[in-house]
């Protein structure tokens, strides 16, 4: 599959899911549809401190991006 391929897949996931869920906030929706993940933010010692962080994925291919998309 080529990129442009999955990311318009991935653009028909997010338009269906602001269908379905119209009141959703755009950052929710790719958190709770993993395009954007996310770990536990840690202290210096690395102990969990409350909260989340963004996970860098810059440079993830599309295809990567789909597919876990899909395995939700």
């Amino acid at each position: 599959m080529t990129r442009q391929a999955a990311n318009k897949l991935i653009l028909d996931i997010l338009s269906k899911y602001v269908e379905e869920s119209p009141d959703i906030r755009f950052h929710q929706m790719l958190v709770n549809l993993d395009v954007t993940l996310q770990t536990l933010k840690l202290d210096k010692n690395g102990m969990p401190e409350g909260g989340m962080e963004g996970i860098d994925q810059y440079a993830e291919e599309s295809v990567k991006t789909l597919e876990r998309m899909l395995l939700k």
